[in-house]
C-alpha cells in the first residue's frame, strides 16, 4: 500500500515551462486547470477499488512559472501534490512534493497528434530519469463513461528501477485513465467522476 501512496500523485500529473501573467496558468481542454477542478478514481488494484481524489486548489509560483497545485488524496488523507501548467507546445511538470526536476519534462504534446514520440530525461531529488513516450488514440472506457483519448505511454529508467507508465487524455475532461507498473507492482486508476472547476 506504501507504493501505491507514493505512486498516485506521479500518475496524474504534468510540467510545465511557461504560463501567462494574469489570474491563472494557461490551459488545455486536454488537462483542465480551473480551481476547484476535482477527478474521482477508483484504484482498479486496491483492496475495494478504493478512492484517489486528484484536485486543482490554488495557483502558485513555481521559480517565475506560475502553476496550478495539484494535490492528490487517497483514504480520507492527503498523499501528495504536484505544480501543473501548460504551454502552447505541452504539458510539463514544475514539481512533485516539493522537488523540482532540474528542467521541466514534457507528458503531452500540444496539440496531441497519433505518432508523437519524445525523450524524456532529468534530474530529481538526486536520481536520475530517461525514457522515451509515445503517443496514440484509443478509445478507453472508465466508470464515468466511453471516450476517444490520446495516450501517453512510455518506459522510464529512474535510478535502476524501470517504470512503465501510461496516461488516457480526453478533451475536456483530463486524464481518464492511468496505468504504472514498478517492481511488478500495478496501480490502475480509473476516472469516476469529473467535476470542472469555475
Amino acid at each position: 500500500m506504501k507504493l501505491r501512496t507514493l505512486l498516485a500523485p506521479v500518475l496524474v500529473v504534468t510540467f510545465a515551462a511557461a504560463a501567462r501573467a494574469d489570474d491563472g496558468p494557461d490551459e488545455t481542454p486536454y488537462y483542465p486547470l480551473k480551481v476547484g477542478t476535482t477527478w474521482t478514481y477508483r484504484d482498479a488494484d486496491a483492496p475495494g477499488a478504493a478512492r484517489v481524489v486528484v484536485k486543482v486548489v490554488k495557483y502558485e509560483k513555481v521559480g517565475d512559472v506560475l502553476c496550478a497545485r495539484v494535490e492528490t488524496h487517497s483514504g480520507g488523507k492527503a498523499t501528495g501534490f504536484e505544480h501543473v501548467a501548460v504551454t502552447k507546445d505541452g504539458v510539463y511538470r514544475h514539481s512533485i512534493n516539493g522537488q523540482r526536476p532540474d528542467k521541466p519534462v514534457l507528458l503531452l504534446k500540444l496539440p496531441p497528434q497519433k505518432g508523437d514520440e519524445w525523450p524524456v530525461e532529468g534530474k530529481l531529488g538526486g536520481e536520475t530519469f530517461a525514457g522515451t513516450m509515445a503517443t496514440t488514440e484509443e478509445t478507453v472506457t472508465v466508470p464515468a463513461g466511453k471516450y476517444p483519448a490520446f495516450v501517453v505511454s512510455g518506459k522510464v529508467q529512474v535510478g535502476g528501477t524501470t517504470l512503465t507508465t501510461e496516461h488516457a487524455f480526453v478533451k475536456d475532461v483530463g486524464v481518464a485513465r492511468i496505468r504504472t507498473e514498478v517492481k511488478g507492482q500495478t496501480v490502475r486508476l480509473e476516472l469516476q467522476k469529473f467535476e470542472p472547476g469555475k
